[in-house]
């Protein structure tokens, strides 16, 4: 292990292995450095100079006592022991050094360990699991450089709480906080967050990791080819050299999604490196003319503006692939030897590795990931992507990463319910096997199998091993540790998630996916103060500017307080071209509808109705409205505005009978047609569909939707059930303010229970 970082060293008994290992995934999760090997728990001379010479350079040294360690007499733990006590004796009394855990009920007054150890606080963590509060005072506490930053951090105590909350974190704050939330919970999109008070609790700063001597960011690369239709492959050379160099483990490098904010920008070199805080910035460009590419790099240390790399252009011929993929292999291994990064042979073998040597394949293969990297959401332009990536196979049918990627297409097509069909699923699998067959440790086809898991066959299991070894393998990749926060969300991991999405934001903190992410995440658990404080500041940097989600930003304001003086202030100041765009009448609809407006709702859908081939993505609009004029006893209305849209989901329904977005929707129009018994048969469906213990995010928005057709269909006792423990669900989809205002659930207010759980308090507070 290295010591040019602050690093954690974990003494234990044998017995304690597995635990012990838990621990230590935890916080490397985290970005700690851990020295533990179990492997080497085999004594001699060499391993027990190695031992002294990592307890002598630690910055923290846990000690971890169990009923193992109590049973032991004797154990070479008690030496590593009683070596950092002596280390103490030459530390100032201000330093913290000694971090002692317990995986069990052992008693500290009876714990069999070194004086010194009763002198600290300690920790409990049952069979090695860590929460993120004792993860972040880890990280707290290896970054403390003076006394009074030392003095700030408190570490638990055996008589702790469980999960480290303290009697701060679950009080109510009166601070405004605001953020932005998914209206439909079937996929993750962006996020912003800031607050707009001071939190009534302080919440201690999390700074950023320190710029990191092998941090990297690769600009945009300008395309100087005549033929500006050549940007696509300029795009594409430039992805592909941020995916050679994350092969390198020991890099850190900013994500495509970050970088290509700044494609264009005037901000010097140095103030990109500071907002994505990273060392060193790669600019390049690309000239394609004919049969030949050349590619220019320059590499330069942005904290002092000095040009650290600036080869001669490399040119090849463009008869084949080949010729770009040793480019990029080159450039990435330049770069390593720069930044004195070691590269093993199991990363030198991935970086000379030449997915195809088809060009037309590669080509088509960039095609699609340009459409996906438009950012538009939709099934046309998914199966836009499908088509290019067929093409791609049928060209090289041993192109293992387009494989994987049309994989990736067919099952978000098949989980977003574009196509919920048995054809569909059958084309995922096909795409996933052929792909894993042909490269099965391959970080794209890793990733595909891992999205494949999730969205075809709700695996969640398999899909968090397969990210594990890709975070593993690729520890500074925020997008891979990001993708495992997702998937530890749908198994109700909500600590280990946080960790990963912090995780994620603190390798690439301008990253708006993973910040909104992040932002979900702390709002669907209620964490106001992280939200109102310093976490909430740094999300809301991440995403300044991203003006498509301005709506949800101050909507959030609305959902956490009540307050509709942020909404009514963003409508004023929107321009009428904004204000007149889909984005703008589609905000302006839902906060009709929201504010029990239903009326304008009415009018703004004549004026621009929903498009019927987004029905699946814009129901909201469409019931949100109808249950609006039916809470003000326009039955009739109500009626008319689903009228259309109520015949075409029947004949997707016919197509689609598992289809659960088509039976939450329909359950709410039979429900509006006065259909109990069908709305409920529909509403019931869909919940044992994705029930919540199979799928702990979309899982309660199924329940959330049936407590609705409850609600309207006289079931009062029901929809009351449902909604009390919906508000103590994460993804519960819902707060208090916006169930006194909006429509849905209109048929219950007044009722003595359901006004009861408006007005506790516990409703809403921190959910974990």
């Amino acid at each position: 292990m290295s010591s040019d970082q602050p690093a954690v060293f974990l003494s234990y008994a044998s017995q304690d292995a597995t635990a012990v290992r838990r621990l230590c995934d935890t916080l490397r999760a985290a970005g700690v450095e851990v020295w533990f090997d179990q492997e080497e728990l085999r004594g001699g001379d060499q391993w027990d100079a190695k031992i002294r010479k990592q307890i002598r350079e630690c910055t923290l040294f846990v000690p971890v006592i169990s009923a193992a360690t109590q049973a032991r007499a004797e154990g070479y733990f008690r030496r590593e022991w009683k070596l950092a006590v002596e280390r103490t004796h030459d530390m100032a009394d201000h330093v913290a050094f000694l971090l002692p855990v317990v995986l069990d009920d052992t008693k500290d007054r009876d714990a069999h360990v070194p004086e010194a150890f009763f002198k600290v606080q300690w920790t409990r963590l049952p069979d090695g699991a860590a929460p993120p509060d004792f993860v972040g005072r880890v990280q707290s506490l290896l970054r403390a450089k003076d006394p009074a930053v030392v003095a700030e951090v408190k570490v638990g105590r055996v008589s702790d709480p469980p999960h480290g909350k303290t009697t701060d974190e679950r009080r109510r704050p009166r601070g405004v906080l605001v953020a932005s939330i998914l209206l439909t919970l079937a996929t993750i999109g962006y996020f912003a967050l800031r607050p707009t008070e001071k939190p009534t609790v302080s919440v201690a700063a999390k700074p950023p990791l320190d710029f990191g001597a092998k941090s990297i960011a690769v600009l945009p690369f300008e395309n100087l080819s005549t033929d500006k239709e050549n940007q696509v492959f300029a795009d594409g050379i430039h992805q592909d050299v941020i995916g050679n160099l994350r092969n390198v483990r020991d890099l850190r490098v900013t994500s495509r999604t970050t970088v290509m904010q700044y494609r264009g920008t005037t901000k010097s070199l140095r103030q990109l490196a500071q907002e994505m805080n990273v060392a060193y910035v790669l600019e390049g460009t690309v000239r394609r003319d004919g049969a030949k590419v050349r590619v220019s790099a320059n590499l330069v240390d942005a904290r002092t503006d000095a040009p650290v790399w600036t080869p001669p252009p490399y040119e090849r011929d463009l008869m084949t692939a080949t010729g770009v993929f040793a480019i990029q292999s080159e450039i990435a291994q330049a770069i390593a030897e720069k930044l004195a990064a070691a590269i093993s042979p199991e990363e030198k073998s991935l970086l000379s590795r030449r997915p195809t040597e088809n060009l037309a394949a590669y080509e088509l293969l960039l095609k699609a990931r340009d459409a996906a990297n438009q950012g538009e959401i939709s099934q046309a332009n998914l199966v836009k992507q499908e088509a290019l990536l067929q093409a791609a196979v049928a060209l090289d049918a041993n192109f293992a990463t387009a494989w994987a990627e049309l994989a990736e297409k067919h099952a978000f097509i098949y989980s977003w319910n574009y196509d919920h069909s048995d054809e569909r699923r059958r084309k995922a699998k096909q795409a996933i096997d052929t792909a894993v067959r042909l490269a099965a440790t391959d970080a794209d086809v890793v990733r595909g199998l891992a999205n494949y898991l999730v969205h075809v066959e709700r695996d969640y299991a398999g899909a968090t091993a397969q990210l594990e070894g890709l975070v593993r393998l690729r520890p500074n990749d925020a997008e891979a540790v990001s993708s495992l926060g997702d998937v530890l969300q749908f198994q109700a991991k909500w600590s280990e998630a946080l960790v990963a999405l912090r995780r994620a934001a603190q390798l690439d903190p301008r990253n708006v996916v993973i910040a909104g992410k992040l932002g979900l995440l702390l709002y669907s658990g209620r964490r106001w103060q992280e939200l109102a404080g310093d976490e909430g500041r740094r999300l809301a940097a991440a995403l300044e500017g991203q003006e498509m989600i301005a709506f949800d930003l101050q909507f959030m304001s609305f959902a956490a307080t009540g307050s509709t003086r942020e909404v009514e202030a963003f409508f004023a100041r929107l321009p009428a071209g904004s204000a007149a765009a889909a984005e703008g009448s589609y905000s302006r609809k839902w906060w009709a509808i929201e504010t029990g407006n239903a009326a304008e709702a009415a009018r703004l859908e004549r004026q621009r109705p929903v498009d019927p081939d987004r029905f699946i993505d814009e129901w909201n609009i469409v019931t949100g409205t109808a249950l609006g004029l039916a809470a003000q006893g326009d039955r009739v209305g109500a009626q008319e505005i689903i009228r259309e849209h109520y015949a075409r989901g029947r004949l997707r329904l016919e197509r689609e009978p598992h289809n659960t977005n088509v039976l939450w929707i329909l359950g709410v129009m039979e429900a509006i047609m006065d259909r109990k018994e069908e709305a409920l048969r529909l509403a019931r469906l869909a919940v044992s569909l994705v029930p919540e213990k199979m799928d702990a995010v979309n899982g309660p928005a199924a329940t959330n939707r049936l407590a609705i057709v409850y609600a309207w269909t006289g079931e009062t006792e029901l929809a009351i059930d449902e909604a009390a423990r919906l508000l103590r669900t994460p993804y519960g989809s819902m707060t208090v303010h916006m169930m006194r205002h909006d429509p849905f659930w209109f048929p219950l207010r007044g009722h003595p229970r359901f006004e009861a759980l408006l007005a506790d308090p516990k409703n809403n507070a921190p959910l974990f």
